[in-house]
């Protein structure tokens, strides 16, 4: 690894005391590993509304456990770019399934047009299958004042460098 990729990032996290409050837990971390708690946007609407700009990456299984946050950021006019992964299912699951020879039916759930979803919501959505749209989506979405969502198809037979790690130790095996 790098330490090229190596960053710290500031995340407000809900105290379990009071879930309405926020501390702040600075980490270190290689931007390909952050852990995925099927939170991330828990953490970036609390970000967001502290420090202003802000891109979410997150998988469409992850994003589909909260999707009813999408209101939040409407109602609230914050501004967060999602990057939403999609790859058609619950990647770290079917990836780990399919490492030991077992059925990954019940993990693949299709690729939901979560575009669709976000302007169901009020919020701006596109879905990108060619990744040289994206710098002309990135300065519309720069130019105005809204959350939007990028539906990104990304490949379900590529697994990420943290679940071919996992995968190689074991299941469980830390």
């Amino acid at each position: 690894m790098g330490s090229d990729r190596k960053q710290a990032a500031v995340f407000l996290e809900p105290l379990d005391e009071r879930p309405d409050l926020f501390r702040r837990r600075r980490i270190e971390h290689d931007s390909r590993r952050l852990p995925s708690r099927k939170a991330g946007r828990h953490r970036s609407v609390g970000w967001q509304g502290s420090q202003g700009k802000i891109v979410l990456f997150e998988g469409d299984g992850g994003l589909l456990f909260n999707i009813q946050e999408l209101e939040t950021l409407k109602r609230q006019g914050l501004r967060i770019l999602i990057c939403a992964m999609n790859d058609g299912g619950y990647g770290s699951e079917f990836h780990k399934l399919r490492a030991d020879g077992l059925d990954d039916s019940l993990a693949v759930f299709g690729r939901p047009a979560l575009e669709n979803i976000a302007r169901g919501f009020g919020l701006r959505g596109h879905e990108i299958r060619d990744v040289s749209a994206i710098p002309k989506l990135f300065a519309d979405f720069a130019a105005q004042g809204d959350s939007e969502m990028w539906n990104i198809q990304i490949s379900d037979k590529v697994t990420a460098p943290v679940i071919r790690q996992t995968i190689k130790r074991g299941h469980g095996n830390m």
